[in-house]
């Protein structure tokens, strides 16, 4: 089973990205958060991963906002070369004491369309779906103006809050992915379509209301393309739309395989994110990235 180091991660940011899920610019890391069929296309029987994001803290650091995202993969070969994938993905995201948190069960079925044994062509359909359950909540993090102890100067949670809030709620989620993947001997190229939400969950913390969360539709794209010898460009787009808000994010990766018997093999690239906020659109993100396989 191949392996990955990830030495550095360098985000330079720009300005400020508006969005109503949880974002990893390094999606190509982040396979269950990106596309339910991805959890099925990987090297080997097993894939485990997890991605921490902190930033935008405050000038004590004591705020920022939190996404955590970790998943597991196990891969069954069904008939010939028909593949069927079964795991679990965690998320969470949290910002000044309001969290996310949701965990799903995941499964994915790669069906071969066809192979050409000239050319050593394969064309493949993937198919994948998460089903959970996520929680809404508020933690001792989140205060409100009542709080505040105006005789010792500090904030006190103990204090009534005077709203009529819950302190938090449990909620349903389910997420599909479709992915078309076509590889050769030195080339690759894929697409794909997710929808995430696609229930519209209320995760409304204000008792008497509804506020559901809007389904969020994406679009994958890429591929990998031979160079010359041992040198390989891979080109990546992936799109969101979630209510009225968007983000692009495209780049690429040149991997160099230094030890082609092992395939052990180096990669260096570079992204950039684009978002909008409701009205214009923003430059948000310049990612640079390196990355030892072994």
């Amino acid at each position: 089973m191949k392996r990955f180091i990830y030495i550095m991660i360098f985000l330079l940011f720009m300005g400020f990205a508006y969005g109503q899920d949880m974002t990893f610019s390094q999606f190509y890391h982040n396979p269950s958060a990106t596309n339910p069929a991805l959890s099925v296309v990987f090297n080997g029987q097993q894939r485990a991963g997890t991605s921490i994001k902190r930033q935008w803290f405050t000038i004590e650091k004591s705020k920022y906002l939190s996404l955590t995202n970790a998943f597991y993969n196990y891969k069954f070969n069904i008939i010939k070369d028909d593949y069927l994938s079964l795991g679990g993905a965690f998320f969470d995201a949290g910002i000044n004491g309001y969290n996310q948190t949701t965990g799903f069960l995941s499964i994915a079925y790669s069906k071969r369309l066809r192979y050409d044994k000239y050319s050593g062509k394969s064309q493949y359909l993937i198919y994948g779906i998460q089903a959970g359950v996520g929680k809404t909540y508020l933690n001792d993090g989140f205060i409100f103006g009542s709080q505040f102890d105006k005789i010792k100067e500090i904030p006190d949670i103990g204090l009534p809050s005077g709203e009529y809030l819950l302190d938090s709620k449990i909620f349903p989620d389910i997420n599909m992915g479709l992915l078309w993947y076509s590889t050769g001997k030195n080339n690759s190229v894929y697409f794909g379509m997710g929808a995430h939400h696609i229930n519209k969950p209320d995760v409304s913390l204000i008792q008497n209301n509804q506020s559901k969360l809007k389904t969020k539709y994406s679009i994958l794209m890429g591929g990998e393309i031979d160079v010359m010898e041992n040198i390989n460009l891979l080109p990546s787009f992936y799109f969101n739309l979630q209510g009225p808000l968007y983000q692009f994010i495209a780049g690429a990766n040149i991997r160099y395989e230094y030890e082609e018997s092992d395939h052990n093999a180096f990669r260096i690239g570079i992204w950039s994110r684009l978002t909008n906020s409701i009205e214009k659109l923003t430059f948000s993100d310049m990612i640079f990235s390196s990355v030892l396989e072994f």
